[in-house]
């Protein structure tokens, strides 16, 4: 028999979830005001800070007594008077997780949008994305919202580099003479596997605009660039680089399982005999641990009919596209290694 302290025990928790948005807003809005900056090294007073973000100090200090419910912020010797947690730090503009473009991408509008919505695409099976903005995301970034798209590329680079490290502890290049990141971007784990692997070549396969920013060692004179090269193109229509190992680091799951099997057919036409192709992805999971997994899957298939998957639906996926499914390596920043192998 549910008793009315249960009742009240399941109403608070409903209600929790529901301060979801509230503790986002909270947070992309000192990301955008730029508070971790303005706060600096010593304590500051809510009137110095209101001047230097150029907002009204009394609302200011109500999100500022938010922010510290949170743990992003403290207060220093009175209520008025903040200074820095370990929290707000990572949110400065220099700090060395790059947390300020990750929260200024999820308080992006059309992710807003997405989330406030989620029911049509649940409804009817089909992303939403493209109903409300007429084109796919990364047309409507190239098309319409060019700065949306940088800081949706800053987000994808920061978040690509604080994998890199545990991505290449874990990767095995054994038999590999060349390996091709497609989506690959600024080129972080191509950068980083040819600094790890000297006998190894490499190259990038990404849209044109997402290889303007890559990083130098790759394009200028020098010994990574003397074994690295940049490709334009279309994952999608072909990927015309031959080589011994295809890296798809969280792009398939930007894809429903016919999109994305054409993409790993276009890897198998290109490749080596014998070659392999690896999906680095977090992977989904039962219980609570998977949670954010399964948020992104939902969060997938409103932005474009993709999805998250499981270590069973990479299997079946990889037959569909002629791959043979290999081994699933975990990785030490929770990314997982799911290989399949060219016949």
């Amino acid at each position: 028999m549910t008793t009315s302290t249960d009742r009240q025990s399941i109403t608070n928790q409903i209600m929790q979830f529901l301060t979801g948005k509230e503790i986002s807003g909270a947070v992309v809005a000192a990301a955008e005001l730029r508070l971790a900056d303005a706060v600096g090294d010593e304590p500051v007073g809510i009137d110095d800070l209101a001047t230097k973000v150029g907002a009204d100090p009394d609302a200011l200090f109500r999100l500022m007594r938010a922010l510290t419910t949170l743990g992003v912020f403290r207060t220093a010797g009175d209520e008025c008077t903040f200074a820095h947690t370990d929290l707000s730090a990572g949110l400065r503009s220099g700090a060395p997780e790059r947390l300020l473009d990750m929260v200024l991408l999820e308080g992006a509008e059309w992710g807003w949008k997405l989330s406030s919505r989620l029911a049509e695409p649940v409804r009817s099976g089909r992303p939403l994305f493209p109903q409300l903005y007429g084109k796919d995301l990364f047309s409507y970034f190239m098309e319409d919202e060019p700065e949306a798209g940088a800081v949706f590329d800053r987000a994808m680079t920061a978040i690509s580099e604080a994998a890199v490290g545990p991505i290449v502890d874990a990767l095995d290049v054994t038999g590999v003479s060349k390996v091709v990141d497609v989506g690959g971007g600024q080129g972080s784990i191509i950068r980083a596997v040819l600094q790890r692997n000297p006998g190894l070549r490499g190259a990038v396969f990404d849209i044109e605009p997402a290889l303007y920013d890559a990083h130098a060692e790759l394009r200028e004179g020098g010994e990574l660039a003397d074994r690295a090269e940049l490709v334009a193109g279309d994952c999608r229509e072909s990927i015309p680089v031959a080589a011994d190992l295809y890296l798809f680091k969280h792009v398939l799951h930007m894809w429903d399982d016919v999109a994305a099997a054409a993409i790993l057919r276009n890897a198998v036409a290109a490749a080596n005999p014998g070659a392999r192709v690896i999906a680095i992805e977090q992977l989904v999971t039962e219980g609570p641990e998977g949670q954010y997994v399964a948020l992104l899957d939902l969060h997938m298939l409103a932005v474009g009919g993709g999805k998250a998957r499981s270590a069973g639906d990479f299997a079946r996926l990889f037959e569909l596209a002629g791959l043979r499914f290999g081994k699933v390596t975990a990785t030490a920043g929770g990314d997982s290694l799911v290989e399949g192998v060219i016949s």
